[in-house]
């Protein structure tokens, strides 16, 4: 059984309207009971049964249901009696998008017996052609390591959809398209091949297709190319400080910054670091395997100043190929609050 009586509503809803308009905010869950319809595809019929109890000793009247789009109420039971239970049908309309559904249903009562009861309902709009998990790659790898990813792309409509090749320009991977079930199922390989200019870089992939009407296929492929020798992450980011807060040793504990150095594949990585900036103090130490270093990086209170903290750490390393990196420290000390 779904449904629990709630005495409580004030606060949970504000912009909610009648005849499915949006709901401009829901300021929280507490007194919303979750009715999940799963995932469904554009056309598909969906039925979900909802029941509720009337504990009162009063005839429950209902009043009047609210909801957002593209939820419908069918067949609600109009009078529940004392000690009886109640119940109605959640439908889908026509007009859904394909995405997440994350819609509310409010059901009033005539008297007052009993509080309004809230729903909050979820589920999925499959799109009539899916990649999954979503539309795009996200691949991180060192120079010098190959890294694969792929992707499913499923077709849900009747009509057969034959994709006849990927169309990209990349000297950082190479994409494969595999057949799993024609016209219906489909994997898109790409494989990074640890090479080129390091650092991030967005790019685009289009998947071909054979029906005119659909639209291009497109995903995006996000890649990042770290050196054998890295920082994680690229830059130290201390935030913007009153410096009264700045000042006090117990919050500058608290906001202390981790910072950590790699060399993957190693187990003898040393360095020496060294900073530039008189008004942060670090400490570091190695880890288990002796490919990485830990560094914790914090503010030294009797050194602050207002103004701009902007400088780097130089952290020098028995890598032949890369030496030393420079990690940059900013941040910004404002008057006292």
């Amino acid at each position: 059984m779904i449904g629990k009586q709630f005495r409580r509503l004030t606060g949970l809803i504000l912009g909610l309207f009648w005849g499915g308009a949006a709901v401009a905010q829901v300021t929280g869950d507490a007194g919303l009971t979750r009715v999940s319809l799963g995932r469904v595809l554009p056309d598909q019929p969906v039925e979900q049964v909802v029941t509720f109890d009337n504990p009162t000793g009063e005839v429950l009247t209902v009043g009047n249901v609210r909801l957002t789009r593209p939820l419908v109420i069918q067949k609600i039971t109009p009078v529940i009696e004392p000690g009886a239970q109640g119940r109605f049908t959640v439908t889908l309309g026509k007009e859904r998008d394909a995405g997440p559904i994350d819609g509310i249903i409010i059901v009033n009562f005539e008297n007052d017996a009993m509080a309004p009861l809230a729903y909050r309902v979820e589920g999925y709009v499959v799109p009539p052609v899916e990649f999954r998990p979503r539309a795009a790659f996200n691949i991180v790898t060192q120079r010098g390591t190959a890294q694969q990813a792929s992707i499913e792309i499923i077709n849900y409509r009747e009509q057969p959809l034959r994709l006849t090749g990927i169309d990209y320009e990349s000297d950082r991977y190479t994409a494969r398209l595999h057949t799993l079930e024609p016209g219906r199922h489909y994997r898109l390989e790409l494989t990074m091949n640890g090479q080129g200019t390091a650092g991030h870089r967005r790019e685009w992939l289009r998947v071909l297709n054979d029906d005119t009407e659909l639209p291009v296929l497109k995903v995006r492929v996000d890649t990042l190319l770290r050196e054998k020798v890295y920082a994680f992450p690229e830059s130290v980011d201390l935030g913007e400080l009153p410096l009264d807060v700045a000042s006090d040793p117990e919050a500058v504990s608290r906001l202390a910054q981790t910072l950590m150095i790699y060399r993957p594949g190693t187990g003898d990585f040393r360095i020496s670091p060294s900073t530039d900036l008189e008004s942060i103090r670090y400490t570091y130490e190695r880890g288990p395997d002796g490919d990485r270093f830990q560094f914790t990086i914090s503010l030294i209170p009797e050194k602050l100043r207002v103004g701009p903290v902007n400088g780097s750490i130089l952290i020098k390393t028995n890598d032949r190929e890369f030496p030393e990196i420079t990690v940059p420290v900013h941040g910004e000390i404002i008057p006292a609050q």
